[in-house]
């Protein structure tokens, strides 16, 4: 089933990060922190199927070089609680292509960041999930610096604004469900929170009931019932990475947990369905012995009808031949009457 993901964070001086130790991570490539020193080096690393840097029109040459534009984004940001990068996560839907994934996030990136002055480094990593099929999604970090061709400009605040962080959500939703269609998928994500998807399900669901479309509203009941979950939360590289070596962690436990908490829910909606189930067969089973016995007794009233007809007939067809045969018959005067002279 196609997910929805997009979160965005800040990438901090203040949170001792580096912007050259995080592009290294998620391109999987060996990166040097000029300011530092430190080698950064990440070329083991698995599961990236794909990575570029997406520049504005006029921005300079250098921009494209991964080493280049983070570590003069580093040297650029003075402060020691500098915002470095804005860091996006986007999951991506399995069930396309990583060439359409490639094309779905290079087209989101471009129309919503890229064109409006900040350089985006992508990259996509497609791992095996604890299910055991793959988790592909995409990290892009971008500059909080619109970039020109004399290199970056001063800080555009606007680009933090609630407003401008769920206009990008919306839109994301709005791409994939594009790719999606394309692709002829059937399935839509949705941006919008849980319980705000759940609320207006229940609502379709009480409209569909009472315009007397059955079908519509069970299906909205059900959507209803499937929403009603926790958001699972995000592991992290490192709980991820120390998971998968079976060391347990805080951030694994709550994950657990809150998917424990999920299933029971689940199984709760389906043991109601079941017995929804059950009475509903138990209602249509009453209702067709009483349909039974409605056409038996229809049947009854009318060979009973038909039979009281029957009699009333041969009643009146003697009663008629009856008469028939007294008139018929001659009526003889009585003595000692003559003829009338």
């Amino acid at each position: 089933m196609a997910i929805y993901r997009f979160s965005a964070q800040m990438i901090s001086r203040s949170s001792g990060r580096s912007c050259v130790a995080a592009a290294a991570y998620r391109s999987g490539s060996e990166l040097v922190d000029e300011r530092t020193g430190t080698v950064h080096d990440y070329r083991r690393k698995g599961g990236v199927v794909h990575s570029e840097i997406v520049v504005p029109v006029g921005a300079p040459q250098w921009a494209t070089e991964r080493a280049r534009l983070w570590n003069e984004v580093e040297t650029t940001e003075k402060r020691k609680d500098a915002q470095l990068a804005r860091d996006v996560e986007l999951a991506l839907p399995r069930e396309l292509t990583t060439a359409q994934q490639i094309e779905l996030v290079r087209q989101f990136v471009r129309e919503q960041f890229v064109d409006a002055g900040m350089v985006a480094d992508l990259a996509i990593h497609d791992p095996l999930a604890s299910d055991g099929q793959r988790q592909p999604h995409a990290h892009v970090m971008l500059t909080t610096r619109p970039i020109g061709p004399k290199g970056f400009g001063a800080k555009a605040r606007e680009w933090n604004d609630k407003e401008r962080l769920e206009g990008w959500r919306a839109q994301w939703a709005a791409h994939v469900n594009r790719a999606l269609e394309r692709a002829g998928v059937d399935q839509r994500v949705d941006h919008r929170r849980l319980d705000v998807q759940r609320q207006e399900a229940e609502q379709l669901a009480i409209q569909a009931h009472d315009a007397g479309m059955p079908e519509v509203a069970g299906q909205a009941a059900r959507r209803a019932q499937d929403l009603d979950r926790e958001p699972e939360p995000k592991l992290g590289p490192a709980a991820a990475a120390m998971e998968r070596q079976g060391i347990q962690t805080d951030r694994g436990d709550h994950l657990r947990a809150t998917k424990a908490r999920n299933a029971e829910r689940q199984d709760l909606w389906k043991q109601i369905r079941e017995w929804g189930e059950e009475i509903r067969e138990q209602a249509m089973q009453k209702l067709r012995e009483v349909a039974d016995r409605a056409k038996q007794a229809k049947q009854d009233l009318v060979a009973r009808l038909r039979q009281v007809d029957t009699t009333r007939l041969r009643d009146a067809l003697d009663r008629r031949r009856s008469a028939e045969q007294s008139a018929d018959k001659k009526i003889t005067p009585p003595k000692g009457w003559g003829p009338v002279r």
